[in-house]
């Protein structure tokens, strides 16, 4: 008995939609237990790239930890280090619910919601630095939206944004975006 629940217990964990039957331990009825395909996933920004070489690390790394005071030359060849495998996506990713904290851009607002933004790693990306690579952007449509004067007021925190995730490279007037969100909640950050 201790052997099947134990597999019992690892093959929920593994994810996917998994139905187990376990008999009652009185042996009088089945017990059945469901996994949930679409449980939501926590997510890093290291998850949306594959792994990077050792020298393309290094020069993501610099970028996040002091991008202000780096010159645009230095930017720009740490952005050359990153950009060869900065357009390789996760294509595991897709259909996936998940939460990425991150910082966002407004990109279609009106004087008082803003509904779709693109979401970087780092505060300033895609307005005073050139944007991350595709694999480091995702455009996420918030169809509630957020009100104009709370994010005017907070932009510069990073948000939770939970959603599924599609896998979709596309243009936006910022920056060309890797994957797409349609987000379900928007939690703004001040932890940080």
């Amino acid at each position: 008995m201790k052997k099947f629940i134990s597999a019992t217990i690892c093959a929920l964990a593994v994810g996917g939609l998994a139905v187990i039957s376990m008999p009652d331990i009185s042996g009088a009825k089945e017990v059945t237990a469901t996994a949930d395909a679409n449980e939501l996933r926590r997510i890093e920004w290291s998850d949306l790239t594959p792994p990077l070489s050792a020298e393309a690390q290094q020069a993501a790394a610099e970028l996040n930890m002091r991008i202000d005071q780096m010159t645009d030359t230095e930017i720009a060849e740490a952005m050359d280090r990153i950009d060869a495998e900065g357009n390789s996506l996760m294509m595991e990713l897709d259909d996936k619910t998940v939460e990425l904290e991150g910082f966002l851009v407004p990109i279609d607002f009106n004087v008082e919601t803003v509904t779709d933004f693109v979401m970087v790693p780092y505060f300033g990306a895609c307005i005073h630095v050139p944007a991350p690579p595709p694999n480091q952007t995702v455009f996420v449509k918030f169809s509630d939206g957020i009100a104009m004067s709370d994010f005017e007021d907070s932009y510069y925190y990073p948000f939770k944004v939970r959603g599924k995730i599609k896998v979709a490279r596309t243009k936006t007037e910022l920056a060309e975006v890797g994957y797409q969100v349609t987000a379900s909640d928007i939690e703004l950050n001040k932890q940080q």
